[in-house]
């Protein structure tokens, strides 16, 4: 494989992956889920991040009983983790 297909290669995970792992946040409108998610390349790496201007709420959604229950490393914290760890199996790593 050379480092352009490498790099597409990727590209093309991260993304896929992270649309995959952004399925598992909480559901209610599907405003954060579907408009807040935010994944942005630079040449230092990869910056994921809610927009808190679409979701401004979700700062405070860890504090709720069901939310707590749900997702007990956090809503935003356990598929993040799953997606570095998805990375670390297809691509080797630390």
């Amino acid at each position: 494989m050379t480092y352009e297909e490498f790099k597409e290669d990727f590209e093309d995970y991260i993304n896929e992956t992270f649309e995959t792992e952004k399925l598992k946040s909480p559901y209610k409108t599907g405003n954060l889920r579907n408009k807040a998610y935010k994944i942005i390349k630079s040449n230092n790496g990869y910056k994921i991040y809610i927009d808190m201007n679409i979701a401004p709420y979700a700062k405070h959604l860890d504090s709720t009983e069901k939310i707590k229950r749900e997702y007990p490393n956090g809503w935003f914290n356990e598929p993040m983790l799953d997606l570095i760890n998805k990375i670390k199996q297809r691509y080797g790593g630390e």
